[in-house]
């Protein structure tokens, strides 16, 4: 997973974050120990939203400031390990939605604490259509949100993999 701000791509690895700096063609640094998680953890997906720096790790959800200087020192990260691994972000609008083996979760910038959108099992990838987010289920299913804490199953075939996180129209990634 990739995610970019400015001149700055972060990187998701089986190891951390990359720090890729787009205007010289080189990576600058890597985040292997992110707050209180296991070091050289798998990061699944990264986000950047409200001037912070996401990551999806199989233990939970971990965050950092992105006006901290060294994002190397584990003491700048945050952590929530409460509701398991984070397989995916989207971000809409001023809206961060965060896919758990529970469900899909909303980021409340004013509380800075998770708020439940729906519960409907586990999420591996989140997409948008019609200016709404999607969730696509490990067992293929997806769901459309169509307000705030209110989904519907979307009807869908094949074997499902991945989500289109911009645009009115959904594209589906498959297996096939």
């Amino acid at each position: 997973d990739l995610a970019i701000a400015g001149d700055e791509l972060y990187i998701a690895s089986n190891v951390g974050i990359s720090l890729f700096l787009t205007d010289v063609e080189r990576v600058k640094e890597n985040y292997r120990q992110l707050g209180s998680g296991p070091r050289d953890a798998i990061i699944s997906a990264v986000a950047v939203h409200d001037g912070k720096l996401w990551a999806g790790t199989e233990s939970g959800l971990a965050w950092a400031d992105l006006i901290e200087p060294n994002l190397q020192d584990p003491q700048v990260w945050s952590t929530h390990d409460t509701f398991g691994a984070a397989a995916d972000f989207l971000v809409a609008g001023d809206t961060l939605y965060v896919a758990f083996s529970q469900g899909v979760w909303r980021w409340d910038i004013g509380g800075q604490f998770l708020r439940a959108e729906s519960q409907i099992g586990t999420v591996v990838s989140l997409g948008m259509l019609e200016g709404q987010p999607v969730a696509l289920r490990h067992d293929s299913r997806v769901y459309h949100r169509l307000r705030q804490g209110r989904w519907t199953q979307l009807e869908t075939r094949g074997n499902l993999r991945t989500l289109s996180r911009q645009g009115e129209e959904l594209w589906i990634g498959t297996h096939e």
